[in-house]
């Protein structure tokens, strides 16, 4: 039976249907009650997750909703209750609307800002009024659930941890259409990748070794650019790069950030740098660097996505 199993697994890999097996693998995952997180956990790690359970396997990843199925109706219930009274808080408190946000920062700070970026204008959202807040409306909700609205609004929306929570609210709202779940996602994957900063760190030091041992040559570049002590480059991973790479080819990273192997920012920050190698020899500084980022066209993100994902198998995943 093992052999068995064995040949149609290779036969799928073989005619580029390994998705069957992984997606037939996920639903008997899912039908288990309760949930077995861990296992869940290590499918992420080693698999990519099947479309139509991908928003599912997050929430439970990231204890948006309980691992017993029965519960799930009840938790989004009152979910959306908590979502729509932080919406009456912030609306009561006069924050909402503010997208204005100042330009600020020098040559080492290493901020991608966002300018009048409006959520209402994403191609997938069809909503108005308290159902489809602003990302900085959502910021607010979010630091008033925390307690943590200390400072005045657009003071508050300058800081880089504000900034990189409005990067991950921009990119899960593309993924996603319901704003509630934007709203518990987006949250739960900052929170996750905040309180593991050390290791989005870490995983940018690997890049960097990537890097020298790949091209040496640029890596002696970067590192006289500043790039890799200023802490641009953690910033970018803290923040899901940004506008750097667009929602879709974010998804299948998203799939193993939510299960804990921020192993792949590295990955992702090795192929971002080796693909740009060119255009990053001609950059003397860390803002220059940043600009090269920045700049990088939309129609690359995803051959630079499948250079990181074939970098992580490479590596092995057993390293977790």
């Amino acid at each position: 039976m093992g052999d068995e199993k064995n040949f149609r697994s290779q036969f799928y890999k073989k005619v580029g249907l390994r998705e069957v097996e992984e997606k037939r693998a996920l639903e008997a995952l899912l039908k288990e009650q309760p949930l077995d997180l861990e296992r869940l956990t290590n499918f992420c790690w080693r698999s990519s997750v099947p479309a139509a359970h991908r928003h599912l396997v997050w929430k439970l990843l990231l204890q948006v909703v309980p691992r017993h199925a029965e519960s799930h109706d009840y938790v989004r219930q009152q979910q959306r209750l908590a979502y729509e009274e932080l919406w009456r808080a912030i609306s009561a408190l006069g924050l909402t609307g503010y997208t204005d946000i100042t330009p600020v920062g020098n040559a080492t700070d290493g901020l991608f800002e966002y300018h009048n970026h409006n959520y209402y204008h994403h191609p997938r959202r069809g909503w108005s009024g308290p159902e489809a807040p602003r990302p900085e409306d959502q910021l607010f909700m979010w630091l008033v659930s925390r307690g943590q609205l200390l400072h005045p609004p657009r003071e508050l929306l300058r800081q880089p941890e504000s900034q990189q929570f409005l990067a991950i609210v921009r990119k899960t709202a593309g993924l996603m259409d319901c704003p509630v779940d934007v709203f518990w996602v987006s949250s739960s994957v900052w929170a996750l990748l905040r309180d593991n900063r050390a290791a989005v760190a870490a995983a940018v030091t690997e890049a960097a070794g990537t890097v020298r041992r790949e091209h040496p040559a640029l890596h002696y570049h970067l590192v006289r650019s500043g790039i890799f002590s200023s802490g641009l480059l953690t910033d970018l991973c803290l923040s899901l790069f940004y506008d750097i790479f667009p929602e879709s080819a974010m998804e299948k990273v998203l799939d193993k950030v939510v299960a804990g192997a921020f192993g792949i920012l590295g990955c992702l920050t090795a192929a971002l740098l080796l693909h740009l190698q060119q255009p990053l020899i001609t950059a003397a500084t860390a803002m220059g660097v940043k600009s090269v980022l920045s700049n990088m066209r939309k129609e690359e993100a995803e051959m630079v996505v499948a250079a990181a994902m074939e970098q992580w198998l490479k590596a092995g995943v057993d390293r977790k």
